[in-house]
């Protein structure tokens, strides 16, 4: 069967547009995927990685008015780093339970038992030398 260049021509052209188009549709879809992927990763492994970076400075702060309260050369000065001491776990804690519902992965829940199980002999720790 002879076919007319025009219509070779034509039929190519159909051919590679419609690969062309089904190409495209699902590039699209895998965007949709990531976009989707990227929007779950934010909304809970970032700011849940966020919310434990704060926590974690904030310890960093109590350790440091521990020891200023500890060498502190009056009252007034320890009473102060005493209250930054009590203000900056109520910081510890509350970035601790913005961050826990965030973590959703069997070892991040792991974590954050182990977690739960050691704030208890921190913060006693840290009434111990609150106490000296």
């Amino acid at each position: 069967m002879k076919m007319k260049l025009a219509t070779k021509l034509l039929s190519g052209f159909i051919s590679i547009c419609a690969l062309g188009a089904l190409v495209s549709a699902v590039g699209i879809r895998n965007m949709a995927t990531m976009h989707e992927s990227t929007d779950r990763m934010y909304s809970f492994d970032l700011l849940g990685l966020s919310h434990t970076k704060e926590a974690n400075i904030n310890l960093l702060y109590i350790s440091r008015e521990l020891r200023n309260a500890l060498l502190a050369s009056s009252e007034e000065q320890r009473g102060a780093a005493l209250q930054k001491v009590d203000a900056n776990l109520t910081r510890v804690r509350q970035n601790m339970e913005l961050a826990k519902p965030l973590f959703t992965t069997e070892s991040g829940r792991a974590a954050f038992s182990e977690l739960e199980r050691n704030w208890s002999e921190y913060v006693a720790a840290v009434d111990k030398l609150r106490a000296s």
